[in-house]
């Protein structure tokens, strides 16, 4: 399995770097996943996944704050498709693996007890998709997201929420054709569509918050790259392409506020 992380750790230096005054959270969530690709018979995927996540902003009132966020994310999930050679259905299992930051400039304000944030963000996900044990495929997604949350002041009990769009506006994957008997291993490319993110949760406590959120990645399909497969690999010269493909997200996790 091959994980493209070096990115992640511009994020990571970023993170250490301001650790002054901040808020930092840490959680776990079980989540529920769904992939789906625009094809005949439809690609999909669909099962629970573990997530781990942090959060880290400035500790400030009002004004202009400086916010990080992070998620490692593992599961095996159910596949319902179709052979590439015959397309003959199938079923079977999907084993993914992924990670993924976001730095985020915050503009704070705050109302009736309420911390108010708009949010501009950059993105940045990567995630392994292994479909058998020989076949596999690897994405880099960079995006930005321009949003709001809103949270208690004070570290008091009360609502959390917020609500977010998101633009990928690079996406790269790594269809390793020659893991299957390919003689070449374009790239493909597939273009971004708008998405929704969002969240709503109850902080508990000084220490504890549950919350529940829903996370969308939308792909168009990619152009089409020329491939030539050995005679032994069962598969046909031809195009082959990324088609129109879906990631959801819906999971509850608990937060812990460790400063």
């Amino acid at each position: 399995m091959r994980l493209n992380i070096k990115p992640l750790a511009m994020l990571a230096g970023c993170f250490l770097a301001c650790g002054a005054r901040a808020e930092m959270h840490v959680g776990a969530g079980i989540e529920h996943f769904h992939w789906e690709e625009n094809t005949q018979p439809v690609v999909e995927e669909t099962g629970p996944i573990l997530g781990l996540h942090f959060a880290f902003t400035e500790d400030k009132t009002r004004g202009t704050v400086f916010g990080l966020k992070g998620r490692a994310w593992l599961g095996s999930v159910d596949y319902e498709g179709a052979l590439l050679a015959t397309n003959q259905p199938i079923s079977g299992s999907t084993e993914y693996f992924g990670v993924g930051g976001e730095a985020q400039l915050r503009l704070r304000g705050s109302s009736a007890g309420q911390r108010i944030d708009g949010i501009l963000a950059l993105g940045l996900d990567t995630w392994n998709r292994q479909l058998t044990r020989d076949q596999s495929e690897q994405y880099t997604v960079l995006g930005i997201r321009i949003g709001f949350d809103l949270e208690p002041e004070g570290q008091r009990r009360g609502l959390l929420a917020g609500l977010g769009v998101r633009y990928p506006f690079y996406i790269y994957e790594d269809a390793n054709f020659d893991e299957i008997g390919a003689y070449n291993n374009p790239k493909l490319r597939p273009r971004g569509r708008v998405s929704i993110t969002a969240h709503l949760g109850l902080q508990i406590d000084a220490k504890w918050r549950l919350v529940g959120y829903y996370e969308t990645l939308r792909m168009k399909a990619s152009a089409g790259k020329s491939v030539d497969f050995s005679p032994g690999s069962g598969l046909p010269d031809g195009i082959y392409f990324q088609p129109d493909s879906d990631m959801t997200v819906i999971g509850l996790r608990a937060e812990y506020r460790i400063r």
